[in-house]
């Protein structure tokens, strides 16, 4: 197993006081991260995004969850002290808490499809062949979900870099083809695999690795219920 990826699906109903039971299994920042949140729906999401990174490298490395700390570099991707041979990413948007493990750097970025002004924003942000792309597509809703669907790639672009957005979203690029095949141009040396898909109808994700996937890209969907359990069998 050189690959992993896990996604959480959080119900409408689970409250905060059905997660905060888990609160003394993860780093004391993120206890104090978690109760600065004025809403349930994002305490629940940055809990369980350590949690799902310390269940990820506990398994990936056959350690003991409480054993494994994070560190971050100079742009502030973390990483997992004192293992050198591996990556992770998290992500949350929505319902979906989405994780990655690699032993070659990865980056993943989940997104919910929202009212927004997407032109706007490709115009401020984009490289502009993305911009032009999107004022093309003349149907409401398929402009929304290009965007979002770019805006996904993007985001596990420069989490794959480990460099933030202190990598411009403008010096590079992607474009679908008329058989939707992404390209992706970049002002940058890079050499890179992504894929692209969709958790549910609302949710596009994206996932960039240094190792093209052999195989589909396959997403193992859990409940909390059984992260929960998972990190109390990893201690």
């Amino acid at each position: 197993m050189n690959r992993r990826m896990i996604a959480i699906q959080v119900p409408t109903d689970w409250t905060w006081e059905m997660s905060n039971v888990m609160l003394s299994y993860v780093s004391e920042e993120r206890q104090a991260r978690c109760k600065r949140f004025v809403h349930d729906k994002d305490r629940i999401a940055s809990l369980y995004s350590e949690l799902l990174a310390r269940a990820m490298i506990a398994q990936f490395t056959n350690r003991r969850a409480s054993q494994i700390a994070f560190g971050k570099n100079e742009y502030g991707k973390p990483y997992p002290l004192g293992i050198s041979d591996i990556d992770f990413n998290i992500s949350h948007s929505g319902k979906w808490v989405l994780g990655a493990v690699s032993q070659r750097p990865i980056g993943v970025d989940v997104e919910r499809i929202h009212p927004i002004n997407e032109t706007a924003l490709a115009e401020r942000f984009f490289a502009p062949v993305e911009a032009e792309m999107l004022n093309g597509i003349q149907q409401d809703e398929a402009r929304k979900k290009r965007f979002y669907q770019i805006w996904s790639l993007k985001e596990s672009y420069i989490k794959w870099k480990g460099t933030g957005l202190s990598t411009s979203l403008s010096s590079f690029s992607f474009r679908f083809d008329l058989d939707e095949q992404l390209h992706f141009q970049s002002d940058h040396p890079d050499c890179c695999y992504f894929h692209i898909d969709w958790l549910d109808e609302a949710h596009p994700f994206a996932l960039c690795s240094s190792d093209p996937w052999q195989q589909a890209v396959e997403i193992e969907t859990i409940h909390p219920a059984d992260l929960h359990a998972m990190i109390r069998m990893m201690g």
